[in-house]
Order: C-alpha cells, then structure tokens, then sequence
C-alpha cells in the first residue's frame, strides 16, 4: 500500500514501513523499532498526519492531505491487523499534549525567541509541535536536546555521641552529723540543733568518682545535586529558522525532557546524501531501462520524481 502525502511517500509493508522524499531518499522503520503510532486526519483547511515513535524518541512524521484520508483508515486498520502489539491513537489535530509540559530556568538564547527569564513554560502538541507559555501562534519543533549528565557536591556531616556511666561516693563519718544534731538540741531547743547540725556538718569526708565514658563520632556524606548547563535546538514551523537556548537542568528536569518528541530535520548533509543517493537512482533506472525492465515511460516518470 501507498500514500502520497504532502512532502514524502508512504509504502506500508507488513515488517516495516518505507518513507520516499521527494528527492528520492529512503527512510525505512521496522516495526520492532516502533513503540507507537499517532496519527490525525485531514481537514479541507488543515493537513494530517501519522506520526512513528522510534523506541530512542526520535519520529519520523507523514503529512497528508484531506483527499487520502480513507487511505489512512486502511493503512491504521492493516497496522493493527499484523502488528496487534503496536500502539495505534488517534488525536484530533487541534488536541494539545498538556501532560508534556516542563517550566524552565533559561541562560540564554530566550531572548531570540522573544521570551523572558522570569517565566518560561516549554509545551508539546500531539503533532510534536511545541510552544512556549501560553501563545500559541508560534510553533516549533525540538530537532535536538543536550544534556552531559548531573555534577554532584559532597556534604560532610560529623555527629558525636557519649555513652557510659558514672557514680559518685562520698566517704564521712555520718554519726558526727547526727551526734552535733543531738547535743545541739539538748543545749538549745531550735538554735541549737542548727549550730549543732552545722558542726557536725563541718566533718570531712572523701568523694571518689567511679565510671567510664566513651565518645562515638560519626561522620555522614549526603550528595547535593548542582544544576547544569543543558541546550534544547528548536527550529521554527513557520521560518525554518533554527534557535538554541540553554537552561539549568537537573536529573528531574531531564527525566521530564526525554518524554518530549525530537524531530529529525533534514540538515544540509542529509540533504547532499540524498542527491548522491537521487542519481544513484537515475543511474540504477537506466541500467533497467536498457535491460528492458521498464519502459521509457516509466524511466522519465521515476526520473523525473528523482529530479524535484
């Protein structure tokens, strides 16, 4: 089966698919790559579109046309029929994605976007396409996300404990205390046995102080995580043209980011690749055409879409 969408060919084969650009590159996606298919039907006024999630979150995006809409519906319907296993969701094209979403802490390169730094909110649709806060009217997609990973700082805690017990004995003549006591009393009732139990008070005794301590001390490291520096490549739907801005990230922050759709581009290599790879074509044609595999007809026919 195939669809001839707005920028590329679609050819559906049972163990994989086959996108053709229109200058004659291949890109082929087996199925056991894929973890997904997302797909959007055409309106008269807006283009669809079947969406292929590689299992790296790498996409390969088809758009299409109202008129191939039917031939979606087959295509969906032979996917789900040889490859049950593979996850097939149907978004309406004006749906948004609200659950990818992530606030950002920017460095730079906002400015360029016409953004602040006090508030900076990074969304994705369905489509892949992404905005930032609320406006809408500008779209991207995210062609590339950098990041080399946390830095850590190492925080010493030092804690120390005593245990052990002591005991205290005070060694007297306690008889001295109780005897000054008596005659005190008997001397003079009340004042008497103040001065009395003052005297025998005055006695000496000994203390000694018997026991064991001992200090335990513990030393507790924590890592404290450091934000670094990370970079998102965006290039506008729009302009074409390409931004990069940088923003503090942490392990948190990147487990969010790498649940957002990349985009490959095609890039000025990819680009010189596929117009080797057209006139190998052209080359490969007329080596058909002169062994009498095909006609004249179709040799201008394919060499021609080679060609645009």
């Amino acid at each position: 089966m195939s669809i001839k969408g707005t920028t590329k060919e679609l050819f559906v084969g049972k163990e994989e698919i086959n996108l053709i650009t229109f200058i004659g590159n291949k890109i082929t996606i087996p199925y056991s790559v894929m973890k997904g298919v997302n797909y959007s039907y055409a309106s008269r006024l807006k283009t669809g579109f079947l969406l292929f999630k590689r299992n790296d979150n790498t996409n390969i995006r088809f758009d299409f046309g109202y008129s191939v809409n039917e031939k979606i519906t087959q295509t969906i319907n032979f996917i789900n029929e040889h490859q049950p296993w593979l996850e097939t969701k149907e978004f309406d094209i004006n749906e948004f994605k609200n659950n990818r979403s992530v606030s950002l802490t920017p460095i730079s390169g906002y400015k360029e976007l016409g953004l602040s730094s006090l508030a900076l909110s990074i969304h994705q649709r369905v489509d892949g396409s992404v905005y930032f806060n609320s406006d809408t009217s500008k779209l991207y997609t995210i062609s590339s996300y950098e990041w080399n990973g946390p830095e850590y700082n190492v925080i010493t805690n030092t804690t120390a404990n005593e245990t052990g017990k002591n005991t205290t004995k005070k060694q007297g003549k306690a008889l001295k205390i109780g005897a000054g006591a008596l005659l005190g009393n008997l001397v003079a009732p009340g004042v008497g046995t103040l001065v009395g139990a003052a005297m025998g008070a005055g006695s000496k005794g000994k203390e000694k102080t018997k026991g064991h301590k001992t200090t335990n001390s513990q030393q507790i490291e924590k890592k404290v995580e450091n934000s670094t520096v990370a970079f998102l490549t965006l290039i506008s739907i729009d302009t074409k043209k390409v931004y990069k801005i940088s923003f503090k990230c942490n392990t948190k922050l990147d487990a969010t980011l790498r649940c957002f759709d990349i985009v490959t581009p095609d890039t000025k290599e990819s680009i010189v690749i596929d117009t080797q790879k057209s006139l190998e074509g052209i080359k490969a044609l007329k080596e058909l055409l002169d062994m009498g595999a095909i006609t004249q007809e179709e040799f201008n026919n394919k060499k021609t879409q080679l060609l645009q």
